[in-house]
């Protein structure tokens, strides 16, 4: 095995380790608050879900209960990191990448993707360049 193919795997080992531990830590962490309530709170609307009187904009009870009846069909995948409106378009708490869990973590959770040692992409061509010189 040439030197650059061993440092590449190793770091894609590392990395998938990285990304494995940040995605538990945030699972853990969302556990260990339950004061963070349920992510139920639509990100440009600010309505909640289940509908709650006081959620809904004022557009008059007819369209408050239509879109009550829909939202209540809705089923969400069981989450603990990733938001349940990203969830809504078929993703669960599966991740490919550390920019992914903080971009798409659930509300009241922030995560900086800096503070992750991880080595992304275009460091594996320098890498390779350094190694091959």
């Amino acid at each position: 095995m040439r030197e650059g193919e061993c440092v590449k795997d190793i770091l894609v080992d590392h990395n998938s380790r990285a990304l494995k531990a940040l995605v538990a830590y945030t699972a853990c962490f969302v556990e260990a608050y339950p004061e963070l309530g349920p992510d139920n709170i639509l990100p440009l609307s600010h309505c909640r879900f289940p509908l709650s009187d006081d959620s809904v904009p004022s557009a008059g009870s007819a369209d408050k209960l239509d879109l009550g009846k829909c939202m209540r069909g809705l089923l969400l995948p069981k989450l603990s990191v990733r938001s349940s409106f990203v969830a809504l378009s078929g993703h669960d708490d599966e991740f490919s990448s550390i920019d992914e869990v903080s971009s798409n973590a659930r509300s009241g959770v922030f995560l900086d993707p800096k503070m992750v040692v991880y080595t992304y992409m275009y460091v594996y061509i320098c890498i390779y360049i350094y190694i091959y010189i």
